[in-house]
């Protein structure tokens, strides 16, 4: 999956395997990288004028605080599609600890 990220545009994104790159900027330029395994969660944001055109955007906040990023400017379907993909992410990354926790308290090696 990835977005207009080529050429003189101003911004752009690219979602690859492990992270997500959203570069912004024409004078001051600034290219931002989100792994996966450093976001906590995503959040949808529509203004009312936004919805008329059926656009989104997406904030994504680290893990441990601080403030979120937005990638402003998304279809709204792109939008619901990145925030999925994201959390699928988020999720896959934390799934192998949760299950290797459960296998150790099953055999009764927990907290040793």
């Amino acid at each position: 999956m990835s977005g207009p990220s080529c050429g003189r545009s101003r911004r752009g994104y690219v979602v690859r395997e492990k992270d997500l790159l959203y570069k912004s900027g024409v004078l001051w330029r600034s290219v931002k990288a989100f792994p996966f395994n450093r976001v906590q969660h995503t959040k949808l944001h529509s203004t009312p004028l936004d919805r008329r055109f059926g656009l989104a955007s997406l904030s994504v906040f680290p893990a441990g605080g601080g403030l979120g990023n937005q990638i402003r400017g998304l279809g709204r379907e792109t939008a619901e599609r990145m925030r999925v993909y994201i959390s699928e992410r988020i999720e896959s990354a934390a799934a192998p600890a949760t299950a290797s926790d459960a296998h150790a308290e099953a055999n009764g090696n927990a907290g040793r």
